[in-house]
């Protein structure tokens, strides 16, 4: 079984709704594969590893592109959805900014994946260039989807599954 990172865009008024409700949540989660939603696959702890230097620590807002944000809703196996506000989206949209997606796979080689026992890599080469490839393209979907959202001035949902 694998474990998908997984992003839902959430609409102001569905911020404002979670605010007073946290079991909208729920809702929003069986809608997760529209036009505001993205799955990253198995890329999200090598990613958060590369941004944060730990495999499920990280704080600020680059803490925040992959495993940050508050916990909302029920457990969902691999733990509850998190939730960001529209200026977390905002402030780690503004700090993916400074790390391209040239940077970021450049970033790759300089990790030691084996050390932080990191998930996407289990019996996988991390230095093999199709890896890299696909690291980058997922790296490159999150930042997109992090600036849509800020520019829509929405909040998001983050989870496993």
């Amino acid at each position: 079984m694998s474990m998908m990172g997984n992003y839902i865009s959430v609409t102001p008024a569905d911020v404002e709704k979670i605010k007073a409700d946290e079991g909208h949540v729920e809702e929003l989660l069986d809608q997760s594969d529209g036009e505001l939603a993205l799955c990253i696959e198995k890329s999200w702890q090598a990613i958060h590893y590369v941004l944060n230097g730990d495999p499920w620590k990280g704080s600020g807002p680059l803490g925040n592109a992959v495993l940050g944000g508050r916990d909302v809703g029920e457990d969902m196996g691999y733990g509850p959805a998190r939730f960001l506000t529209p200026d977390e989206v905002s402030e780690t949209a503004k700090a993916l900014d400074s790390i391209t997606v040239a940077k970021f796979t450049e970033m790759l080689s300089k990790v030691n994946f084996e050390a932080g026992e990191v998930y996407v890599f289990s019996g996988e080469d991390p230095n093999d260039p199709d890896i890299v490839e696909e690291l980058g393209g997922y790296y490159g979907d999150v930042r997109t989807f992090f600036h849509d959202a800020a520019n829509g001035k929405r909040g998001m949902l983050l989870f496993l599954c």
